[in-house]
């Protein structure tokens, strides 16, 4: 699957969360919702690291879990962002991550 298949599906999923709950997903909910699940992502990472109340400590399978759907909400709701913004993601991260890494690797052999 290609990132843009990948958007795509990202988006459909968002546009039947909006119609399920009837929430108008624009720029102010977007940058609200980033904030909400990057904390959520920071307590399930402190409860992964078992550096949170006793009473929050689940089995290390649970928490493993819940670290990678929090950090995933981060992630798509980052997709969601840049997709409201026009911002080609892709191509950005191309320009501004993976050629510099290529460039780098390349240079080290």
């Amino acid at each position: 699957m290609d990132f843009t298949e990948i958007q795509k599906l990202i988006k459909a999923n968002a546009e039947r969360y909006s119609a399920k709950h009837n929430i108008d997903i624009n720029l102010e909910w977007l940058l609200l919702k980033l904030t909400e699940e990057t904390g959520e992502f920071a307590n399930a990472l402190l409860v992964y690291k078992k550096k949170c109340r006793q009473e929050k400590i689940v089995e290390d399978n649970i928490a493993k879990e819940n670290l990678d759907n929090e950090l995933i909400d981060v992630l798509t709701t980052l997709i969601l962002l840049a997709d409201n913004l026009d911002i080609d993601i892709f191509d950005t991260l191309n320009r501004n991550v993976l050629e510099k890494g290529k460039r780098y690797l390349e240079s080290k052999s």
